[in-house]
């Protein structure tokens, strides 16, 4: 009988032991839960960079941990509370001037259950985008160089960084990240580079050219884009006038009545990979009345026609080829009415 109540204390005093080290150990490596429902919902605004004026969609979403739809959900603007409710998960707000910011606090709070908070601030920019194109545009032109096919655009970002004391924040000191269809060009991104130059897209096709900026404190951001085509370079008539010159105010159009009989005509190439109308890289073939008509070697650009001893009436085509760049290919007629005295069979007579 002592054997056995020995036995029973012994067992007893093991499973005493036993027990203190699962204690301890527990104790040292305590199973932590994480219970921050602030973790578990996130605040976002779309646009992400509102530039003034914008109207701004508010959004918060939770995880598992929270029900959004059975959630009282208060929004807080710069203090105030301007929106409350069940299941209020979005919000619109429009932003304020330049500079100006906003302040945004969400809180959840689900049924029974702890309330949980997210802010957010909105402090509006602007960016203007200048494009350019190195395409070829005559004397007086006061449009802008449209982009074609083997072209280069140039483009410059202009940023209206301000900060909520009133400070303007200086291109110098403004981080640019440019990318084109997607493609970041790292090499052409960094501080302080507002302008860059890219490839023109190729014909027939569009580029989306984006550049996202921020201060160097990370504390504004902005981005702007423009989708772009590239043209295929238009050929236009003009008089070359003996005593004036080039008429650049007087276009051709499609029809033309001239008051002589004889006149030179030059052709310019806008928005084209060349530097002038007589780029050696250029190829022109004209026809009169379906006829092709050798080129002058030293002004392959213009043509002379007299119209003297004719009916008078002329069809002038013109189509103009790249040696190097075979996605340009532009091509004109013009019908032109000559002021004329006799008629013959033979209507044109070219002096080069």
């Amino acid at each position: 009988m002592v054997t056995i109540k020995k036995i029973s204390f012994l067992i007893s005093t093991l499973c005493l032991s036993f027990l203190l080290v699962t204690l301890v150990h527990a104790q040292s490596d305590p199973i932590i839960i994480d219970l921050d429902v602030n973790a578990t919902i996130t605040l976002s605004m779309s646009p992400q960079n509102p530039t003034p004026g914008d109207t701004v969609h508010l959004k918060v979403t939770g995880g598992s941990l929270v029900d959004l739809q059975d959630s009282t959900i208060t929004w807080f603007q710069n203090g105030k509370n301007i929106s409350k409710g069940v299941g209020n998960t979005d919000l619109d707000i429009k932003a304020g001037a330049l500079g100006q910011e906003i302040n945004i606090v969400v809180q959840v709070t689900p049924p029974g259950g702890i309330s949980s908070t997210q802010t957010l601030s909105i402090i509006p920019t602007h960016i203007d985008l200048l494009i350019d194109s190195d395409s070829y545009t005559p004397p007086f032109y006061r449009g802008r160089a449209l982009p074609s096919a083997g072209t280069r655009l140039r483009m410059q970002a202009l940023t209206y960084f301000k900060r909520p004391n009133g400070s303007l924040i200086p291109p110098s000191s403004i981080i640019y990240t440019w990318s084109q269809n997607g493609q970041i060009a790292g090499s052409l991104s960094g501080l302080g580079h507002q302008t860059v130059t890219l490839p023109s897209p190729v014909l027939y096709s569009t580029d989306v050219i984006k550049v996202d900026a921020a201060s160097t404190d990370g504390t504004l951001h902005g981005s702007a884009s423009i989708t772009l085509s590239s043209v295929q370079p238009l050929i236009t008539l003009y008089e070359d006038h003996p005593l004036f010159g080039l008429m650049y105010h007087q276009m051709m159009g499609d029809q033309t009545s001239i008051p002589d009989s004889e006149m030179t005509f030059a052709a310019v190439l806008y928005f084209a990979q060349i530097k002038g109308p007589t780029d050696p890289r250029l190829q022109y073939t004209w026809k009169v009345n379906g006829a092709v008509v050798p080129s002058n070697a030293v002004r392959p650009d213009e043509i002379t026609i007299n119209a003297d001893k004719s009916k008078g009436d002329a069809n002038i085509g013109l189509s103009i080829s790249h040696t190097t760049n075979f996605f340009m290919s532009p091509r004109g007629t013009w019908d032109v009415t000559f002021k004329t005295i006799g008629q013959v069979d033979n209507p044109f007579s070219k002096s080069f």
